[in-house]
């Protein structure tokens, strides 16, 4: 929980680096919080919970990306790597879990 907060507080923030671990821990409770909240969706027979979840959490997910490709060393636009239906998406998903370069351009360690 204590990953997923700093990315909330930081969604703003831009500059920077996260750790491969600041990054897991907020994609994994991020996933937890999509599942709870999509099932409740589904209780309750609306889709206005998920749309909003989604909403809230898209600033914070793109920010923690942009910061853990600048731990890596990439700049930020390789996030439109995504927009390649197979290859973008593997590659993107290669830099993220790959190990931080140390000091780069970005910020250094």
């Amino acid at each position: 929980m204590y990953y997923f907060m700093i990315g909330v507080f930081h969604c703003a923030n831009f500059t920077g680096r996260t750790t491969r671990l600041e990054f897991m821990g907020f994609v994994l409770i991020a996933f937890i919080l999509m599942v709870l909240i999509d099932t409740l969706s589904k209780l309750i027979h609306s889709n206005c919970p998920s749309i909003l979840c989604g909403l809230v959490l898209i600033l914070p997910l793109s920010s923690i990306l942009v910061r853990r490709l600048h731990d890596t060393g990439k700049s930020a636009w390789w996030l439109f790597a995504l927009f390649v239906p197979v290859i973008g998406l593997f590659m993107v998903f290669v830099f993220l879990l790959s190990k931080s370069d140390g000091e780069n351009k970005y910020n250094p360690r």
